[in-house]
């Protein structure tokens, strides 16, 4: 598969990101995973469901394994499922990195895409070094920074720049999504897993 390099490096950035090295999963838990991945093409939708959000449930270490069932998927019900499954965990490795180039700053990260598709809307302007998928998930990890900041930041006026800040990446990110995202690109996806790398760069106690 062309993604496989790729993945790799994905999952080992995604445990380094963490100083740990991530460990092998157990005879029982890979068990599991068949289990699940088995279920993919039941005839039954319900059953299909369930799978698919039990695997959501196992971290990055479950990718190389639904790779694998991939090459041997032989319906389209399951081929699709283990598509998008796969497809989570490449967002989610790409994220990582692009917060660990940015250190985690959303301020740089606002202001270098903003500059980015300043450059793509006016033609007279040099080519824009980023892609329109890069400008777009740097807006929506920002975006999701600033949300955490407004979510348990004690202090009043920080709380309302961070929500005035994630407003605006909110918009700019649709107006990159806008610009030509590959067609394998779902901007759903990719706000989701920029809300749980930000729920780990911006820890805070959940408010009831």
């Amino acid at each position: 598969m062309r993604f496989r390099g790729f993945a790799a490096c994905a999952l080992i950035l995604c445990f380094a990101a963490h100083g740990e090295e991530p460990a092998e999963l157990t005879s029982a838990e890979k068990e599991k995973i068949a289990a699940q991945i088995a279920k993919l093409g039941s005839e039954d939708f319900d059953e299909r469901a369930n799978a698919a959000r039990a695997l959501r449930k196992f971290d990055a270490r479950v990718e190389p394994l639904l790779r694998e069932a991939l090459e041997k998927a032989a319906d389209v019900e399951t081929t699709g499922r283990l598509k998008s499954l796969i497809s989570r965990y490449e967002t989610q490795g790409a994220l990582r990195r692009l917060a660990a180039a940015y250190n985690n700053d959303p301020d740089r990260m606002r202001t270098e895409s903003r500059s980015n598709m300043v450059n793509a809307a006016n033609l007279t302007s040099p080519r824009p070094e980023k892609s329109p998928r890069e400008m777009q998930s740097l807006m929506r990890l920002a975006g999701a920074i600033y949300q955490r900041r407004a979510k348990f930041d004690t202090d009043d006026t920080r709380r309302q720049r961070a929500t005035m800040m994630a407003q605006m990446c909110d918009h700019l990110a649709a107006f990159a999504a806008q610009k030509g995202l590959p067609p394998d690109v779902d901007d759903k996806d990719i706000r989701i897993a920029a809300e749980e790398l930000a729920a780990e760069l911006v820890p805070g106690e959940e408010k009831k």
